[in-house]
């Protein structure tokens, strides 16, 4: 096992590299952030980095090698929510993935957004766009939204 990021929390994810003859992965999906020295894409695949602006994700992983696929502890979810924040245009500047029931995303405009793996991806991102709106418009920026309640957590 690696560290391929530093993070507080105790994460380990499994890169399981697939065993069957030669079977060719023909759509890995959509880069959504960087582990280590590769990008991760929206479906899980491990991937040589095109775009060095993708968002750092922060966990404990095996060592990774080109075509792994990275499942466990909510990297799904987190993978999904990359991908439909960057269709909301969304900017994302880091994760980190400490268990299914509490991750950090900090967006570039230095908010932290505290979630967990509950409901959809899309919700979660067409929530946080929403907000992210009427903040604008209100000329305010919290400096923490915890959607991990019934209600979101809002910090000034």
């Amino acid at each position: 096992m690696s560290l391929t990021a530093i993070t507080a929390g105790i994460v380990l994810l499994n890169a399981s590299q697939k065993n069957q003859p030669e079977a060719k992965i023909t759509d890995v999906g959509t880069a959504v952030g960087i582990v280590g020295s590769y990008a991760i894409t929206d479906k899980q695949y491990i991937v040589p980095i095109t775009n060095q602006s993708l968002p750092q994700i922060q966990v404990f992983t095996d060592p990774l090698i080109d075509g792994d696929r990275l499942t466990g502890n909510g990297i799904e979810f987190t993978t999904e929510l990359l991908f439909e924040l960057q269709k909301n245009h969304i900017a994302v500047a880091s994760v980190s993935i400490y268990t299914r029931d509490y991750s950090i995303l900090r967006l570039v405009t230095n908010t932290i957004v505290i979630y967990k793996e509950k409901g959809s991806a899309s919700e979660l991102a067409a929530s946080l766009q929403s907000m992210l709106s009427v903040f604008t418009i209100e000329g305010r920026n919290p400096s923490e939204i915890d959607f991990r309640f019934d209600k979101p957590v809002l910090r000034y």
